[in-house]
C-alpha cells in the first residue's frame, strides 16, 4: 500500500512542476500575467475578503511585473518558518528566486533553493536532503545540507564577540575577539545525523550534545515538512497572508492556547525515537508517542470552515499560476 501511495505522490509532483515553473516566471518578472488570467482573478475577490483581512488591491497586482521579495514574505508569513528568520537573514532571502521539492526513494526528499547572484555567498543553489527511514516516513536518519561558500565577512550564521582577558603573568587586561554561532535561518543547511541513544557516553556532556543534536534535527524536520507540504504547493496563500492559523478557530481564553506538548509528541523522525529511547532507559518505562494531529476522520473530507476556505484558495492558486 505504501509503495502505491509513493507512486501517486511522485506522479502528482511531476504534474505540479509546469505549474511551479509558470509561477516562478511570474514571480521573477520573466513574463506578465495574460489577460485571461487577470480576468479570472476577479472571480476570487469576494471569497478571500474577510473582516479580518481587507480586500486585496487587485489593480496593483495587475500592474506588477514580478514580485521582488516574494519568497521572503512568503516564508515570514509561515508560523513554522517565520520565527526562524532573523533580521540579518532578510537581505539574503530577498535574492531567493525559487524553492523546489524533489521526491527521492525510500520516503526521502530534497529541497532546492535557487538564488540570484548576491554579495553573501557564491552558491547558486542551496539544498537540504532529508533521508527518511524506508519503513517509517516519520523517522529521519540524516539531514544533508549544502556547505555554504560564504564571502568574507558575510556569514550570518556566525558573529564576532569581544571578550576581556587577563594575562596570568602581567595581569594586564586585553580585549580578544572570538567567533561564535548565532541564530539564522541558514543554519538549516548544516548537515546533521541522528545520534545513537544506545551508545554509552563517558561524560554528562556527551548526553547534552546528543540532546542538542536531537533538537536541531527535529527543527530541520519541522521546517522541511512545512516547506514540502505547505509553502511550496501553496506559496501564493502565504505571500498574501491568507492562511488561517489553528488559533483563529479557537475561542478566546481557551485552555488549548496554553496546552503544552510533551517531548515525545513534539519530536519528529529519529529525533522522536531517540528521545523515547533515552526516557525509557532512564525511567525503565515506555513512552507513549502521540498520534498525528490535525487529521480529520474520513480522509479528504473538510474538517471545518478553515479547511473549506483553503480548498477554495487552492483553486485560486492554480488559476493564477497556470497558463
Amino acid at each position: 500500500m505504501q509503495k502505491e501511495m509513493d507512486e501517486i505522490e511522485k506522479k502528482y509532483a511531476l504534474l505540479y512542476k509546469p505549474i511551479d515553473g509558470a509561477r516562478d516566471e511570474l514571480i521573477n518578472g520573466k513574463r506578465v500575467p495574460l489577460p485571461e488570467e487577470l480576468a479570472k482573478l476577479e472571480e476570487f475577490k469576494k471569497p478571500i475578503t474577510t473582516e479580518e483581512k481587507p480586500e486585496l488591491d487587485f489593480e496593483e497586482l495587475k500592474k506588477s511585473v514580478g514580485f521582488p521579495g516574494f519568497w521572503l514574505k512568503t516564508l515570514q508569513n509561515s508560523r513554522v518558518i517565520g520565527p526562524n528568520i532573523e533580521k540579518h537573514d532578510e537581505p539574503i532571502l530577498k535574492h531567493l528566486t525559487s524553492i523546489k521539492h524533489d521526491i527521492l526513494e525510500d520516503n526521502s526528499y530534497k529541497l532546492v533553493f535557487t538564488f540570484a547572484p548576491n554579495e553573501y555567498f557564491k552558491n547558486a543553489e542551496l539544498t537540504k536532503t532529508l533521508m527518511m527511514d524506508k519503513d517509517d516516513r516519520e523517522m529521519c536518519k540524516e539531514a544533508k545540507g549544502t556547505e555554504i561558500e560564504w564571502n568574507p565577512g558575510k556569514n550570518v550564521t556566525q558573529k564576532i564577540i569581544k571578550k576581556k582577558q587577563k594575562a596570568k603573568k602581567s595581569k594586564q587586561v586585553r580585549e580578544v575577539e572570538k567567533t561564535v554561532d548565532q541564530d539564522s535561518f541558514f543554519s538549516f543547511f548544516k548537515s546533521k545525523k541522528a545520534p545513537d541513544m544506545d551508545e554509552e557516553g563517558d561524560e554528562e556532556s556527551g548526553d547534552e550534545e546528543k540532546e542538542k543534536l536531537i533538537d536541531e534535527l527535529e527543527k530541520d524536520i519541522n521546517i522541511g515538512e512545512e516547506l514540502a507540504n505547505e509553502i511550496i504547493p501553496r506559496a501564493i496563500y502565504y505571500y498574501m497572508d491568507l492562511i488561517e492559523s489553528d488559533d483563529d478557530d479557537m475561542p478566546e481564553g481557551s485552555d488549548e492556547d496554553e496546552e503544552e506538548v510533551s517531548d515525545d509528541e513534539d519530536k519528529g523522525g529519529h529525533a522522536k525515537a531517540a528521545k523515547k529511547k533515552k526516557d525509557k532507559k532512564e525511567s525503565g518505562e515506555g513512552a507513549e508517542v502521540g498520534a498525528g494531529q490535525g487529521q480529520n476522520e474520513g480522509g479528504n473530507k473538510p474538517a471545518d470552515k478553515k479547511e473549506c476556505k483553503n480548498q477554495q484558495l487552492s483553486t485560486m492558486s492554480t488559476t493564477l499560476i497556470s497558463k
